[in-house]
């Protein structure tokens, strides 16, 4: 059964973002959402201080385009939201994508049942994007690869006519 199906309760969900560019890939988040008839969902952009203040209207654009909420938190509106919670507000600086702390804790508050996060150099592909993580706190069989070290390394498996070591971006 698709995740999104209609007939299905769909769980509440959020992606939250960060960016310091104007995030145009959402439209494509927004169009997969919609191509799968997903429901209860929105995204929250967190802001920074080089985030061009367009993005407020981009974000605007994108609601009333797609009928999905799109907000918009700069530094301010940030302060704003978190100002009941001044410890956590001070643990992350400011010109980091850490901020992305401060979106996840605003979508667990507003009641999300599943909290997506995505980077701004992220995209979707042409499966069900949402449908995919609101699997999350499922039980699936799925098959399993095992390796002699314990770890299995993907990466291996990549063959590279040049001789060039293929790395992991988490693993430079």
């Amino acid at each position: 059964m698709n995740p999104t199906t209609p007939s299905r309760r769909q769980p509440k969900t959020v992606l939250v973002t960060t960016t310091i560019r104007v995030p145009h890939f959402l439209q494509g988040v927004l169009e997969n959402a919609v191509a799968h008839q997903v429901e209860q969902v929105s995204v929250l952009v967190i802001g920074d201080l080089k985030t061009p203040p367009e993005v407020r209207q981009f974000c605007r654009a994108l609601s009333h385009l797609f009928r999905i909420p799109v907000t918009y938190l700069d530094v301010a509106d940030q302060e704003q939201a978190m100002a009941a919670y001044p410890e956590l507000l001070s643990l992350v600086p400011k010109h980091t994508a850490a901020r992305i702390v401060f979106g996840n804790f605003l979508a667990y508050r507003s009641g999300a049942e599943v909290v997506i996060n995505m980077l701004d150099d992220d995209f979707v592909s042409e499966g069900d994007f949402f449908g995919v993580h609101r699997l999350v706190g499922s039980e699936r069989e799925v098959d399993t690869i095992r390796a002699p070290g314990g770890w299995f390394n993907a990466y291996e498996a990549v063959v590279e006519d040049d001789r060039f070591a293929v790395i992991a971006k988490l693993f430079r």
